[in-house]
């Protein structure tokens, strides 16, 4: 039989290894978004979910520090290191749907900055 100390503390690592990932994944989404031009404008469907997922990882973010939170608070284990990692991630997935703000450009790209493409190739 197993024991339920070990199943919670192995469900806890889990969720703190997807937190973990998930706010380094926002992270560099938005330093991407910030620092590297955008293309061409994307089509409403591809651009639609673009956003709602923008907003699905913000909202699992802060779903897994509830929980993780929750289990901190029952003694489990303090990470200072991870209440750092949730604020820059949060602050990252809120400015990756801030940069949409910037333009309209910026509102169908999701980049802060526009490549300026030319209707004629590069030789």
């Amino acid at each position: 039989m197993s024991d339920p100390k070990t199943t919670t503390s192995s469900g806890a690592t889990g969720q703190r290894t997807v937190f973990s990932l998930l706010s380094i994944y926002m992270i560099a989404t938005f330093l991407w978004r910030t620092f590297v031009p955008g293309g061409e404008y994307p089509m409403r469907p591809a651009w639609t979910i673009t956003i709602a997922i923008d907003f699905l990882l913000v909202g699992i973010l802060i779903r897994l520090r509830a929980k993780l939170s929750a289990e901190e608070k029952r003694g489990k284990r303090s990470s200072t290191g991870g209440t750092l990692l949730f604020w820059l991630a949060l602050i990252a997935g809120l400015g990756v749907l801030a940069i949409r703000l910037h333009g309209d450009a910026s509102w169908w790209t999701g980049h802060f900055f526009q490549e300026k493409l030319s209707p004629y190739p590069k030789r």
